[in-house]
C-alpha cells in the first residue's frame, strides 16, 4: 500500500510537461506480451489462466507507466476473479471516422485500447466512483463486493485513472449481468492511434458484444 501511495503522490506532482517528455511511440501489443509473461506465473498460482489476444497497436504514451498500470490491474484481477477462471488481456485497434481539418490535414478519431476481462463480479462501484472511472452496466451487490469494501483501498484503481489522465487517454469499465451470463467485468484503457494498422486484421480483435457469450474483446 505504501508503494501505491508514493506513486499517487508522485503523479499528483508531475507537471504535464515532464509527463510529455517521458512519452514515446509504443506498440501496445509488444508491451502486453511482456506483462503477460510476468503475470502468468502469479495467476497460475491462483489456478487462473491469463490469455493474450492482440494486434499491433501503436500509440504515443509512457511505456514504463503503462506497463506498471497493467501489472497492477492484473494483480487486482487475480485477487478477485473466481478460481479456475480465464482472464483475457486484449489489445485492439478501433477504426473511427476521418475528417478533413481546416488546415487540410486528415484527422482520424481511431483509437487503440487494452482491456482486461474476467468472469468475476469486478470491483465494487464505490471504488470506480472514488477513482473517477465511468462504467456501463449494473454493478452486482454481493458478498464479494462487500468484502472488497471492507478490505480494499481503491488506490490501485486511482493510480491507473490518474495515470491515464496524465497520458491523455481514457479509462472506463463495463459490468455484464444478463439471463445467459451470470456476471462479468471488463476494464478498458484507450488511446488515440499513432500509426494506422491493418484494419482487416484489427477487426478480428476489436471489442464487440456477442449474443451467446459474455463479452468478446
Amino acid at each position: 500500500m505504501a508503494l501505491l501511495v508514493d506513486r499517487l503522490l508522485s503523479l499528483a506532482h508531475t507537471p504535464a510537461q515532464i509527463a510529455a517528455e517521458r512519452m514515446s511511440r509504443v506498440d501496445l501489443a509488444q508491451l502486453a506480451e511482456r506483462v503477460v509473461a510476468n503475470m502468468c506465473p502469479v495467476m497460475e498460482e491462483r489456478d487462473q489462466t491469463l490469455t493474450l489476444i492482440s494486434v499491433p497497436a501503436w500509440t504515443h504514451t509512457d511505456e514504463i507507466l503503462v506497463e506498471q498500470m497493467l501489472m497492477d490491474l492484473l494483480h487486482n484481477t487475480s485477487l478477485y476473479a473466481p478460481a479456475s477462471s480465464v482472464v483475457t488481456l486484449r489489445v485492439a485497434a478501433n477504426k473511427g471516422n476521418s475528417e478533413l481539418a481546416s488546415t487540410g490535414e486528415l484527422l482520424s478519431n481511431s483509437s487503440t485500447s487494452i482491456s482486461i476481462s474476467d468472469a468475476g463480479s469486478g470491483p465494487d462501484r464505490m471504488w470506480l466512483e472514488r477513482a473517477g472511472v465511468k462504467w456501463q452496466g449494473q454493478a452486482p451487490v454481493n458478498l464479494l463486493a462487500e468484502s472488497q469494501v471492507a478490505h480494499g483501498t481503491g488506490l490501485g484503481l486511482r493510480f491507473v485513472a490518474r495515470s491515464m489522465q496524465l497520458l491523455g487517454g481514457s479509462i472506463h469499465a463495463e459490468y455484464l449481468n444478463n439471463e445467459k451470463v451470470n456476471q462479468g467485468f471488463s476494464i478498458i484503457l484507450k488511446w488515440s492511434v499513432e500509426v494506422e494498422p491493418d484494419w482487416d486484421e484489427a477487426a478480428q480483435v476489436a471489442p464487440h458484444f456477442d449474443a451467446d457469450q459474455r463479452v468478446s474483446w
